[in-house]
């Protein structure tokens, strides 16, 4: 997600990471047993309308390279989908939030520092400022939504989970075309609701238990 944010606008590539939804609400109909439902299909075909729409035009963020952000957004979605369903369906289940938190963030520290390793290197800040920065996306960004997301996930579910950011890539798109004055076109609006549209069909004609 982050390699997207570096290549495409932030409003795009939250708008496409937030497709993950869709995926879990069809994972769990073709391998978990969930019942199947014709709207969630229907759903999956107006998000890809939305994100073709999302595609044309001026994506690039910085003179970065459109498809790779593309790419990476859809790496994004298919990975978040994967780590909500498997917190849901496997032991992991049972370990307490804070815990299972504490040991998805080691392991992601492992594999940042391999990756950091086999390209660039490592380079530790020195400058106060970034520290605040850094601070401010590990503790409420990163620690506390993780805490809360694993909480949700057991006692919600993951795929209503996974549909109650609904706020999220909205929140993207205001904040990158208003703060970092990012380029929004009449085909992005679009493609913006369409995959909100097909989002909310998957919550809103979910079964309830």
């Amino acid at each position: 997600l982050i390699i997207a944010y570096q290549n495409i606008a932030s409003g795009v590539a939250s708008t496409i990471h937030f497709m993950y939804p869709l995926v879990v609400a069809l994972a769990m109909m073709f391998f978990f047993r969930e019942k199947k439902s014709l709207w969630a299909l229907f759903a999956v075909l107006i998000s890809l309308l939305g994100a073709a729409l999302l595609s044309l035009g001026e994506l690039a963020a910085n003179n970065g390279n459109a498809m790779v952000g593309l790419v990476a957004a859809c790496v994004s979605v298919f990975s978040y989908a994967g780590y909500i369903i498997g917190v849901r369906t496997t032991r992991a289940v049972r370990i307490n939030s804070t815990v299972l938190t504490c040991y998805v963030m080691g392991l992601g520290t492992l594999f940042y520092l391999i990756g950091a390793f086999t390209t660039s290197g490592f380079r530790l800040v020195t400058d106060g400022y970034i520290w605040l920065i850094i601070l401010g996306l590990a503790l409420p960004a990163t620690a506390i939504s993780n805490i809360t997301l694993v909480q949700a996930i057991k006692y919600a579910g993951p795929t209503l989970t996974s549909i109650l950011g609904a706020m999220e890539p909205l929140t993207a798109v205001v904040i990158g075309v208003f703060v970092f004055e990012e380029f929004f076109t009449v085909n992005s609006a679009i493609g913006i609701i369409l995959i909100l549209i097909a989002v909310s069909l998957v919550v809103f004609r979910k079964p309830k238990n």
